[in-house]
């Protein structure tokens, strides 16, 4: 009976009704500044860099999904600034699939969420034809956060194989 009731605690069980909490939940429901493995906190975020697969970009978004996670939506310079001082930091020398891309029909860049994707300064990498913005534009182009492109957002082929920043949802 006392293991029952332990489990019971632990559980979180009330009276007859009981919650188990999932790691989803915890994760969700977590102060941002704590995150729980194997997601890292990188600018207020829960960020999890995988350098052990690389895949396309949907592949790549199954794999977050799996981790009840999606692409990470890097929609601020000072996030993008926080996750290259983490890639340097750290030494991870690899190009990432972010949660971006082309949405033919909205005619816009968007995010996993929907949102739109912000252009230009500062955060896409400047070109030498002085654009600041991904010159491809159709359901094949993803974001990346481009490793020879000194970590600048830039658009790649969705079926190119990339690690992936995955952000906990």
């Amino acid at each position: 009976m006392k293991a029952i009731t332990t489990l019971l605690f632990l559980l979180g069980c009330c009276g007859w009704s009981c919650h188990a909490t999932t790691l989803y939940e915890q994760v969700k429901n977590q102060n941002k500044s704590a995150c729980l493995s194997p997601f890292v906190s990188v600018g207020g975020r829960c960020l999890m860099f995988d350098m052990e697969n690389q895949d396309t970009w949907e592949e790549m978004r199954q794999v977050c999904q799996a981790l009840h996670a999606d692409l990470a939506k890097v929609d601020s310079a000072d996030l993008l600034a926080d996750i290259v001082d983490y890639i340097h930091v750290h030494d991870l020398p690899a190009t990432f699939y972010v949660g971006g891309r082309y949405k033919e029909v909205a005619g816009e860049w968007q995010w996993v969420d929907g949102t739109k994707v912000r252009m230009g300064t500062p955060s896409w990498y400047p070109y030498d034809d002085g654009t600041q913005e991904p010159s491809e534009a159709s359901d094949a182009y993803c974001i990346i956060i481009y490793r020879y492109r000194q970590y600048y957002l830039a658009s790649s082929m969705c079926t190119n194989l990339f690690s992936a920043i995955c952000e906990a949802t």
